[in-house]
């Protein structure tokens, strides 16, 4: 459920003046900023929208006491405005009312409305109670109140900021009526910094997910090419060791993919494939914003750079055999035998110094092959312990360091749950 009720006791100085205990409705796509307050004290109602700003909350309020006479009865009207005050602003401007809903959130239906009619009529009812009602009671019926107050308002709030992820879906292929969006994360930037570093953020690291789709906007800070940013997926959540996929892009070769799969935290499978072939927009400039999304179902991950597929990976597929390894310099060969005096000297002299700049080349390159060859096979024989494919796990936003430093700053950032 996307709707959490919670009792809690009083969280602000102007309740606590008046008012214990406080229910409080928070709605996980809306979270942090649609809160609905009530209280179940003898004699008082308490209803209020409310945002959380630095772990204290601000609210309007509208409250129904048992006072007696024209007092009683001006409350009661009260509530009845409130009511009415919360459709009809919903209907005309994106001014904050009691509901702080987005601009974009479409007008209450008449289901809305009539659900507004029937909590007034229950306002009515509540406040000709008679007295030896129990606390209890009043309580479970002012959560009810609430619950049918903010029911349409929280549906149509949850449309609107879904709305972007729905009409996003049919690129990817994706069924818009077969999942949920499981959240929308708040922007933030995730940072990793040495020699082969990652890290991963989520504020959601609770949620683990086995088919889904994964999309941001995604910034890059980077001055190594081969360090980039990007998602881990299916992780089982160790920090130190993790069984885990993670996709990278990174800026080298103009615009640069690769496919990481970790067993125990050792690399057990790799992939990279040139993603600039296929998506022309892919800006690989340091500084630069690229939409990424992945598609997620079963063995087969899709890889997306601006709604454009330009990888596909199958996690049934072993590593290669062998590995990719840099072209061999090419030897100089010796001058001609046709020259002669001062032509050949020349040439000898210019020989000598491409013979010793080979040296050095060839020396870097053998020292390139024994580590890339000894790095293949600590993958080939993590592989074999591979305990398979990972079916489900945790997802978060990666940031990753080849070398120095990366920064990723990840905005619009959402989780798709595919059924």
């Amino acid at each position: 459920m996307n709707t959490v009720i919670t009792r809690e006791r009083v969280i602000d100085d102007k309740i606590n003046r008046r008012w214990e205990p406080v229910y409080i409705i928070e709605h996980r796509i809306l979270k942090p900023w649609f809160l609905i307050l009530i209280t179940g004290v003898d004699k008082t109602i308490h209803v209020g929208g409310a945002m959380k700003k630095n772990g204290t909350v601000s609210d309007r309020t509208i409250s129904l006491r048992n006072f007696g006479g024209i007092r009683r009865l001006f409350s009661i009207i009260l509530v009845l405005l409130f009511l009415l005050s919360a459709c009809q602003t919903a209907q005309s401007t994106p001014a904050p009312t009691i509901f702080v809903l987005p601009t974009q959130a479409p007008p209450p239906t008449a289901t809305a409305t009539e659900a507004n009619l029937q909590a007034t009529q229950w306002v009515l009812e509540t406040a000709q109670a008679p007295a030896t009602q129990t606390q209890q009671a009043r309580e479970a019926e002012a959560t009810q109140f609430v619950l049918k107050v903010t029911e349409d308002a929280i549906a149509s709030a949850t449309a609107a900021l879904n709305a972007p992820v729905l009409a996003e879906l049919p690129a990817y292929g994706v069924d818009s009526t077969s999942g949920y969006v499981a959240w929308m994360h708040k922007p933030v930037t995730v940072s990793s910094n040495g020699f082969h570093v990652f890290e991963s953020v989520n504020d959601y690291a609770d949620l683990s997910v086995k088919d889904f789709v994964l999309a941001a906007d995604i910034n890059w800070d980077t001055p190594y090419g081969m360090s980039g940013c990007g998602f881990s997926l299916r992780s089982d959540g160790n920090k130190e060791a993790p069984n885990q996929y993670m996709i990278v892009f990174t800026r080298s070769t103009d615009g640069h993919i690769f496919f990481n799969a970790l067993s125990k935290g050792k690399v057990a499978n790799y992939k990279d494939f040139y993603a600039n072939v296929l998506d022309p927009e892919l800006d690989w400039e340091n500084g630069a914003t690229n939409h990424i999304a992945i598609v997620v179902r079963g063995n087969n991950i899709k890889i997306y750079s601006h709604k454009i597929l330009v990888v596909e990976v199958n996690l049934s597929d072993p590593p290669p055999q062998q590995p990719v390894l840099p072209v061999k310099p090419v030897k100089p060969a010796p001058p001609s035998s046709d020259l002669s005096g001062d032509d050949l000297k020349e040439a000898k002299k210019a020989y000598q110094q491409a013979l010793e700049e080979y040296q050095e080349d060839i020396s870097k390159y053998d020292e390139q092959v024994t580590k890339i060859t000894k790095e293949h096979a600590a993958v080939l024989n993590a592989y074999r312990s591979m305990e398979g494919v990972y079916e489900e796990g945790f997802v978060g936003l990666l940031a990753y360091s080849s070398a120095g430093y990366s920064n990723c700053e990840f905005n619009n950032a959402w989780l798709w749950v595919i059924q």
